[in-house]
């Protein structure tokens, strides 16, 4: 048996789903949400390394780590000092003044430790940095939800080193798809991308406000200047529905230089099945996105980061 323990700072408002939708529930941040989104992040990597028709032998490898209803999971998180965090009400829609919730605000700090049985300690501190920097709970697309170990991100020495043990546990190379089934980091056959990362420094001021906890102040121009002006064009569909219900295909997100008031501003998006848009389609929208986020948010005197 193996076990750490990380000190984790909220980055953005993080709101829990709650199974009972009460607004008291979504005020814990809580192991179950947390394991959610590191399953999310797993089969994304594992993703390229099986066959989107046929995906057996990934769900038997996910059920061996993350458990199923056949066996318990291989490791398990447990959090302390969560009890006394902060909340306070936020915007979810800046343009809409009645859509608030609740959320546990940023600039705080709580301890959670992984016990791990079958598999490297260094396989799941991957998996939750990654998980973090996608975002946990409610409204993780738009910024809330981002949190941080306590220690600089490395995302393509943490992509690594999950894909190296899929790779181990589902004895493959790398399968190329043009039809992803689901968001993945997956090659096409012409060796393009199903998958967009991209980041930047984030403007000084806009760094300054989520220092203060004024995150209203950046999430007004992420939505006037960059999801309002998608939503007008041949792109919206990129952005998800409500009805019917569909995810978005776009994640912005935030990290933080630890000890530094200095942020990072994160573009994902991955391109899987859909009837909506085809691939060169959902290649023409990022584009577009990441080049009003780029002219919205990007510090102009710090170099980019993208893969």
């Amino acid at each position: 048996m193996k076990e750490e323990t990380f000190k984790i700072e909220i980055i953005t408002p993080t709101i829990m789903g709650g199974a009972d939708s009460k607004e008291l529930d979504s005020l814990k941040i809580r192991p179950s949400e947390i394991k959610a989104m590191m399953r999310y992040v797993f089969r994304a990597i594992a993703g390229k390394f099986v066959d989107h028709k046929n995906i057996e032998q990934l769900l038997k490898v996910e059920g061996e780590i993350f458990g199923d209803t056949s066996k318990k999971s291989d490791f398990k998180i447990i959090l302390s000092d969560t009890e006394n965090l902060k909340d306070e009400n936020i915007k979810l829609l800046p343009h809409k003044s009645n859509f608030q919730k609740k959320a546990v605000i940023p600039n705080q700090f709580f301890n959670l430790t992984i016990i791990a049985n079958k598999y490297d300690l260094e396989f799941y501190k991957s998996l939750l940095n990654l998980a973090f920097l996608i975002g946990i709970g409610n409204r993780r697309n738009r910024l809330n939800g981002n949190l941080q170990i306590n220690y600089d991100l490395n995302f393509a020495s943490d992509i690594q080193t999950v894909s190296n043990l899929c790779k181990n546990l589902l004895n493959t190379e790398e399968i190329k798809t043009n039809h992803p089934q689901f968001p993945s980091f997956t090659l096409r056959e012409d060796g393009n991308k199903n998958y967009f990362v991209y980041s930047m420094r984030l403007k000084k001021n806009y760094s300054d406000n989520l220092q203060k906890n004024k995150f209203e102040n950046l999430l007004i121009p992420l939505y006037k200047e960059v999801i309002h002006e998608i939503e007008k064009g041949p792109y919206k569909d990129l952005l998800g529905s409500a009805t019917p219900r569909q995810a978005s295909f776009v994640n912005f997100s935030i990290q933080k230089k630890v000890g530094k008031n200095n942020y990072r501003f994160f573009l994902i998006c991955f391109y899987y099945e859909n009837k909506n848009f085809e691939y060169k389609t959902w290649k023409e929208g990022v584009e577009k996105i990441r080049e009003l986020t780029e002219k919205t948010f990007k510090e102009q005197s710090n170099e980019t980061v993208s893969n």
